[in-house]
């Protein structure tokens, strides 16, 4: 399985403070760069409990409103490699958003980013 996901980027929205995601500790794999855009308070708190608890990820966290800020500027500003083949994971939070905003996070995808595969919807444990 890790041959058919390698060279890939992952990128995981939240919004809600939810931001506790765990997937690249617990599904690691060769050549999938993993990014994380949420508030800059619970990353802190995030990276503090994995360094206390000696756990290294391969995460780029990227803090911000990725509806304010626009996710594709706070993708630009990180190493995310807009030609790799991407997956969106955008769970917890699209109920809490306008229709305006969905749209702009939809279109922002399919402006920028090259290759992208199927949005996750987060319907349960993955």
């Amino acid at each position: 399985m890790a041959d058919s996901i390698s060279n890939f980027n992952l990128a995981i929205n939240s919004l809600s403070y939810l931001g506790l995601d765990t997937r690249a500790i617990r599904k690691p794999a060769p050549g999938v760069a993993y990014f994380e855009i949420d508030d800059e308070n619970i990353l802190a708190f995030k990276k503090g409990r994995l360094e206390e608890n000696g756990i290294d990820t391969n995460v780029r966290f990227i803090p911000g409103n990725y509806i304010i800020d626009g996710h594709i500027d706070l993708l630009k500003k990180s190493e995310f490699d807009f030609e790799r083949p991407t997956h969106f994971i955008w769970e917890g939070n699209t109920m809490y958003l306008t229709a305006a905003a969905v749209s702009q996070v939809f279109g922002g995808i399919t402006r920028h980013v090259i290759a992208h595969a199927p949005f996750g919807h987060g319907g349960g444990c993955q």
